[in-house]
């Protein structure tokens, strides 16, 4: 891979950049896997199925000409005998036009171990993954090739 750099600032100004750029990285790689990162190494939320009892395609009105939709759902779960449901927003379900979501479907949530009503439905973004590993590979290839030129101009 063929990274190309401009040699028009310096390495420090370039690292900075680069720091920069692999902190958002980074925050879009903990988006995609924020759930995974909740139920699987923090161990703060347990992953359980509820149940949906509402289930609509909202229209969010904004004053320019583009529309906007999103679906919102409803849920109930039980955690040690007791009830209780929660609201989510399945965006990207519209993004992947998966949108066959009914009342009485099941749907995988986590919920806070140590306070059930703290809840939301469980996803993992693969476009925010794929997005980070992204950025923070170029980032280290450009850094890397970029302290590599400094240092063959240097000699």
């Amino acid at each position: 891979m063929e990274v190309i750099v401009n040699k028009n600032i310096s390495v420090k100004q370039f690292a900075l950049i680069a720091i920069f750029a692999i902190i958002f990285g980074l925050g879009a790689l903990y988006v995609g896997l924020e759930g995974f990162i909740k139920v699987n190494i923090l161990k703060s939320y347990k992953m359980e199925s509820a149940k949906i009892y509402y289930s609509e395609i909202a229209n969010i009105n904004r004053e320019d000409e583009n529309q906007s939709y999103r679906r919102v759902i409803k849920y109930n779960f039980n955690v040690d005998g007791k009830d209780y449901s929660g609201e989510d927003i399945l965006w990207w379900k519209i993004l992947r036009s998966d949108i066959n979501v009914k009342v009485g479907d099941d749907v995988k949530i986590i919920y806070n171990i140590n306070n059930p009503e703290e809840n939301e439905v469980y996803h993992i973004s693969y476009l925010f993954i794929v997005l980070g590993i992204g950025i923070n590979a170029f980032m280290f290839v450009a850094l890397k090739k970029r302290i590599q030129d400094d240092d063959e101009n240097e000699r």
